[in-house]
């Protein structure tokens, strides 16, 4: 098995692009990959994986999200935090996680939502644990603006809720 990391590169049009690792090594030795971009709510393939394992057309979000944070958890990419596009074109904070499953191409509302809004956050993808570091806040009442906690899930037991820890600065 590949571990689990995505490599997330922002560009100045609030898009993201994010590297798919397959779970499985080819003769070669190295993992096949895919390029997706999410940017507004539109959601595409810019290099698909040489593998039918995922689907190769990808379904848009529901509403434009921007500034999030993105991993790839098995064979799916989480998307927490952020901004996300209300009717009037303000933005709320999120607290959600949407998943998209690369095997249909669909996404899904987490039933999970973690404890505080993070914009920005920083993802990890650690064995069974989802990690969302760090972030940002608008929140008129922080002294800072920046979140000092992380948020863990065990996506091996999904009876239990999002865990807050301390971020010990260095």
């Amino acid at each position: 098995m590949v571990s689990l990391v995505v490599n997330v590169a922002l560009s100045v049009a609030l898009s993201i692009t994010l590297v798919i690792l397959a779970t499985k090594l080819y003769s070669e030795s190295f993992p096949s990959r895919g390029l997706i971009s999410i940017r507004g709510s539109t959601v595409e393939w810019i290099h698909t994986c040489p593998t039918d394992k995922y689907t190769p057309s990808l379904s848009d979000l529901d509403t434009a999200i921007r500034a999030f944070g993105a991993v790839q958890v098995r064979d799916e990419v989480w998307l927490c935090g952020g901004l996300a596009t209300r009717q009037d074109d303000r933005y709320d904070q999120s607290r959600s996680c949407q998943i998209l499953s690369l095997a249909d191409g669909q996404w899904s509302q987490f039933e999970h939502k973690m404890d505080q809004p993070r914009i920005n956050p920083v993802m990890l993808a650690d064995g069974g644990k989802v990690l969302v570091i760090s972030g940002t806040t608008s929140d008129v009442n922080s002294r800072t603006g920046c979140r000092d906690t992380q948020e863990v899930f065990d996506v091996d037991n999904l009876a239990m809720d999002w865990t807050v820890q301390l971020v010990e600065e260095r």
